[in-house]
């Protein structure tokens, strides 16, 4: 029987083929993922019984914007399930979604759903951030902008 981390290759493998890179040594499956606002790195790792979603952008935080966009990435972080992150070395702005999973199996439906709710929320906020990284804006007005001008 294949271990989860194959099982999981497979699925990546057949439903994005050669866009996947695969680390075994690492547990991880590497690729790009062109959405609307941006092309965001994917990078998934398996390390039973963590699973983890990490997704990098190419956006680069500038010194002085730093409060504001922690203070961004902590209200948006506040109302969605996954996380924004700035790098405080590099300034580099990333999503994270990290879950545990039980036993040694990860269903592909699972990954993909919680894949396709970090990538969405990653490219739904992303604008957010450049907004307040190249404008005088507020962050409570940059997360206006990105939900369509009104604040739930």
């Amino acid at each position: 029987m294949a271990d989860a981390f194959s099982d999981l290759v497979l699925h990546f493998k057949t439903e994005w083929g050669d866009r996947c890179i695969v680390d075994e040594d690492r547990k991880t499956i590497m690729m790009l993922m062109f959405m609307e606002h941006q092309t965001f790195r994917i990078v998934c790792v398996l390390k039973l019984p963590i699973y983890e979603i990490l997704i990098g952008s190419n956006l680069k935080i500038p010194q002085d914007k730093m409060a504001q966009a922690c203070i961004l990435a902590n209200m948006i972080n506040a109302e969605i399930p996954t996380t924004f992150v700035i790098d405080p070395v590099n300034r580099e702005l990333d999503v994270t979604l990290s879950f545990c999973v039980t036993g040694s199996s990860v269903t592909f439906d699972t990954v993909k759903a919680n894949l396709f709710t970090s990538v969405f929320c990653a490219d739904k906020y992303y604008p957010a951030f450049e907004k307040l990284v190249s404008t005088d804006i507020t962050p409570e007005e940059a997360i206006k902008s990105a939900e369509g001008g009104t604040k739930d």
